[in-house]
C-alpha cells in the first residue's frame, strides 16, 4: 500500500501504455484512442519517441510497492518542462501524433482538430510565459481516490514554484475537481 513518486524511465513504457489503455479506453464520444492492437503499438512507440527525442518532457509516476512489479504503476504524469519558442524550434521534435504514424482506429482529424484547440488555448493563456505544462495524467481505475492525482500535481506545481514560473494544467470535466 506504500505509494513512491519517482521519475519514469523508458523501461516504464509498458507499463504506461497498460495504464494509457485503461485510463483512456472507455467507448466515450471523447475517445480519440481505443484499446486496439495497433493504438497500442502506436503509443508504445508515441512514448519511446517521447522519451528519446523530446527534450522537454518529464514523467513521473506513482508506484504501489505492494503489487506485482507488472502493476505496481498506479498513475503516472507527463509535464513540460519550462523553454523558450526558439528552444523547441530548434530541438526538432514533432510528437508522433502529428504524423502519418496514427492507426486507422484512430479519429485522425479528430485528434489533429483536438491538438490545434489546445495548442491555440495555451498560447491564448500563457503567451511567451515559461512555465509547466501538465499534458497528460493516468490513474489506473482500480486506484482512483488514492491521491496519486493530486500528488503527482502537487509535483509538478512544486517545482513550477520553486523555478518562479505558472503551471497550466488541461483536465476533462470529469477530473476538474482534483484541480
Amino acid at each position: 500500500m506504500p505509494l513512491t513518486l519517482t521519475p519514469c524511465t523508458p523501461s516504464d513504457i509498458p507499463s504506461l501504455v497498460s495504464l494509457s489503455a485503461a485510463a483512456f479506453s472507455a467507448p466515450t464520444p471523447n475517445n480519440v484512442f481505443p484499446d486496439t492492437p495497433a493504438v497500442n503499438a502506436f503509443r508504445t512507440a508515441r512514448l519511446a519517441h517521447t522519451f528519446a527525442a523530446d527534450p522537454f518532457a518529464l514523467f513521473t509516476k506513482i508506484v504501489d510497492t505492494d503489487l506485482p512489479p507488472s502493476e505496481q504503476i498506479v498513475a503516472f504524469t507527463k509535464w513540460t518542462v519550462p523553454h523558450s519558442k526558439e528552444a523547441e524550434a530548434e530541438s526538432g521534435y514533432v510528437d508522433l501524433v502529428m504524423s502519418e504514424a496514427l492507426p486507422g482506429e484512430c479519429d485522425r482529424e479528430g485528434i489533429l482538430e483536438k491538438e490545434e484547440k489546445k495548442r491555440k488555448m495555451v498560447g491564448s493563456v500563457m503567451g511567451a510565459k515559461r512555465f509547466y505544462y501538465l499534458q497528460t495524467l493516468a490513474t489506473h481505475p482500480a486506484h482512483g481516490g488514492r491521491g496519486c492525482a493530486g500528488t503527482l500535481v502537487r509535483w509538478g506545481m512544486q517545482r513550477a514554484e520553486e523555478e518562479g514560473v505558472e503551471c497550466y494544467v488541461e483536465a476533462q470535466d470529469s477530473s476538474k475537481p482534483i484541480f
